[in-house]
Order: C-alpha cells, then structure tokens, then sequence
C-alpha cells in the first residue's frame, strides 16, 4: 500500500517559486517515491535526472547557462534524484536556479552531509531545507486507523 507523504504536499506548494528544494532523508524513506510523484503530476513541465548515472553526472559538469537551458528546455520543474553523486552539485545548482529563470529545482540525497557540504554554501538563500523520516502515523492515519497499524 501506497502512503501519501505529509512532505509531498509541502514540497508541491513549493513548485513554481524559484527556488532549489533539497530533501534529505535515510535510505528507504520514500524520497524516489515522493519525486516520482511529482513528476507524473507535472509530467508535461518537469525533467527528472539521476545524479548517479555517469552521462547525467557528465553532462551537468559542463557549468554553462546555454548547457542548462538546453538541458532545461521549457521545463519548470527539474528533479535531481541521488544529487549527492554529482561533483560540485552546489556550484551547479547555483548556477541554473540563478540564470534559467522560472524553474523549481529539487535535488534529493540519502547522504545529507555529503550534499549539505557540496551544496550548502553557494545555495544561501535560494534553497529550503526539508528531510523525510519514516511513516508517522499522521501519514498512516489517512489509510487506517491505530488499531490497524498497531495490528500489522
């Protein structure tokens, strides 16, 4: 059974300001589930990456506007999952959000001390912060009750 995250929300409130939107959270915690969400529900505007792939991680080392506005194309919404595999990821994202205008970026990573440290510093006041933990009852609360959950 699929749960709908509380964070999912907030983070599709977020779409369409300029801003870069990390979400950090452990392993198995739903982050590639919440994204993918997002991507089918702005499937038309939205561009989704794979930090971890090396093509993807190679062609966004190329830090120029024109390589990202190609990139970008008439997207709104670009979505770096596992951004933590790419090398200078801060500088990067700095770099789109500041030039291609009218976009949202989200870059998610398991490992937020590597990505906090890659990207932290060149993103000051054009990122929001937001880590996802495991299922919180809330969450479950919307599908079953406590008796429900407690009985699994």
């Amino acid at each position: 059974m699929e749960y709908r995250r509380y964070l999912q929300d907030k983070l599709e409130s977020q779409i369409g300001k300029q801003k870069v939107l990390m979400l950090y959270g452990s392993r198995r915690t739903g982050k590639t589930t919440i994204i993918e969400n997002l991507h089918e529900n702005h499937q038309e505007e939205s561009l989704i990456l794979l930090g971890e792939d090396i093509q993807v991680a190679e062609l966004l080392q190329i830090r120029t506007v024109a390589n990202y506005r190609q990139l970008i194309g008439e997207k709104k919404l670009v979505i770096i999952d596992e951004a933590q595999a790419v090398p200078n990821i801060g500088k990067i994202l700095k770099l789109m959000i500041d030039n291609v205008k009218g976009i949202t970026i989200i870059a998610t990573g398991s490992s937020s001390l590597d990505l906090v440290n890659d990207a932290g510093e060149p993103l000051v006041g054009r990122q929001k912060e937001y880590q996802l933990f495991p299922l919180a009852q809330t969450e479950f609360a919307k599908s079953e009750n406590l008796l429900e959950t407690a009985n699994r």
